[in-house]
């Protein structure tokens, strides 16, 4: 979800995500950021890009790792 030459902090994240109200699983990505995560908007942030990206109606970040 970026450059990983630009931006120097790299991190897995582990997700739930829901499509519609039947369907709904789980996902993962790596994602590159210019600052660190540090509070919940960064969270929230990540949580829309991934939504965005997938075209999925819900992201729960469960879990991210700084790589």
């Amino acid at each position: 979800m970026g450059n990983s030459e630009i931006q120097k902090y790299h991190y897995f994240i582990a997700y739930l995500h829901r499509v519609n109200s039947l369907q709904q699983g789980y996902g993962n990505c790596d994602v590159y950021r210019n600052k660190p995560i540090t509070s919940y908007d960064d969270t929230k942030e990540i949580q829309e890009r991934i939504r965005e990206k997938n075209g999925v109606e819900q992201v729960i970040i469960v879990n991210y790792k700084r790589l």
